[in-house]
């Protein structure tokens, strides 16, 4: 395993940083002396990173090998790793499983090791770089916390970091949505990027301050397509989907009483909460599922701007003439 330690580590220096010269792994010692290395530590079958790295206090992840990987054209193939998350308390140490072979950032097995780790100390060094992937997000935040309940740490500073850096992001994110002011966005910018911010968020447990202080950072009228376009996409569903829809409900609920006349008695018809409706200056979609509805009212017809509505799970034997002409012009509905 030290070859590939070394492999690792010099991958992850030149690939990061340009460092040519040659680092060597040494088990059980800090590799502070060059610097870039100052919060990694070497172990005979493992790898940390910590984010703080005191005397009594360490926190931070644990890169474990489980079965060492061939090294051909400088690359990673085969091998076994898991990520834990560790927090050391004096003595005491705990660690919480996070992930097994884990794929960060579009590298899959001891290609995406080379990128967590590098991602990790940009963090510890520079205050910004590390971001839990879509494949493990969330996860990193709740097990660094049920470590350090476990080691008996409490009110510790990284939380109150991982904070900031993700309300950072979710401003950069904001930031560009207003400046593009356009739907059609590369994946990982703009409406996808800021998605992913919100789910670290709210995987968080946020106090009622900071749930306040998102509310009114996202709380603009100019975002609320993208909000659509985050709760309609998909691909947040596994991953902390209802806390999203339960604060974007608090940013978007302002906006929902601007709606025509028209539109908001098709709402008040149905009684649904503001997380069925995605609107901006109209309603867009509309989810009815599964309220136990029979019958529609030919009202629904004035939803002009409707691109879809979801009507499965209900008691309907037909569609009123309204709903039939929406579909006639291409409208998505889901019977």
């Amino acid at each position: 395993m030290p070859a590939v330690l070394n492999a690792l580590l010099n991958e992850v220096a030149t690939s990061y940083w340009g460092v040519s010269d040659e680092i060597t792994a040494v088990p059980n010692k800090n590799l502070a002396e060059k610097d870039i290395f100052d919060y990694v530590e070497i172990n005979p079958n493992n790898l940390r990173v910590y984010f703080h790295n005191e005397e009594n206090l360490k926190e931070g992840i644990e890169i474990v090998f489980k079965k060492e990987p061939e090294i051909k054209q400088g690359r990673f193939e085969g091998g076994e790793f898991e990520v834990n998350c560790i927090a050391v308390n004096g003595k005491k140490e705990e660690k919480v499983y996070v992930a097994h072979q884990c794929r960060t950032g579009g590298r899959a097995g001891f290609e995406g090791a080379k990128y967590l780790i590098g991602n990790a100390i940009n963090m510890v060094k520079h205050g910004k770089g590390f971001r839990p992937y879509m494949q493990i997000m969330g996860n990193y935040f709740k097990a660094l916390k049920t470590a350090e309940e476990k080691a008996g740490i409490k009110n510790s500073a990284l939380r109150s970091e991982f904070y900031e850096m993700y309300k950072g992001d979710a401003k950069e994110s904001i930031d560009y949505l207003l400046e593009k002011e356009c739907d059609e966005l590369q994946e990982w910018s703009g409406w996808y990027g800021l998605g992913a911010t919100l789910v670290n968020v709210l995987n968080m447990d946020l106090s009622e301050n900071e749930e306040n202080e998102m509310v009114g950072l996202l709380q603009n009228k100019k975002l609320l397509p993208y909000f659509s376009k985050i709760l309609l996409s998909g691909q947040f569903t596994n991953n902390g989907m209802d806390g999203m829809e339960k604060i974007l409900a608090k940013v978007r609920e302002p906006f929902l009483k601007e709606l025509p006349k028209e539109e908001l008695e098709v709402l008040r018809h149905f009684n649904v909460g503001v997380e069925r409706v995605y609107f901006d200056e109209h309603i867009r979609a509309l989810d009815l599922s599964s309220l136990g509805i029979t019958s529609l009212p030919e009202s629904i017809g004035n939803l002009s701007a409707l691109q879809t509505i979801d009507l499965w799970g209900n008691q309907l034997t037909s569609l009123p003439e309204s709903v039939k002409k929406l579909k006639e012009k291409g409208v998505g509905v889901y019977f």
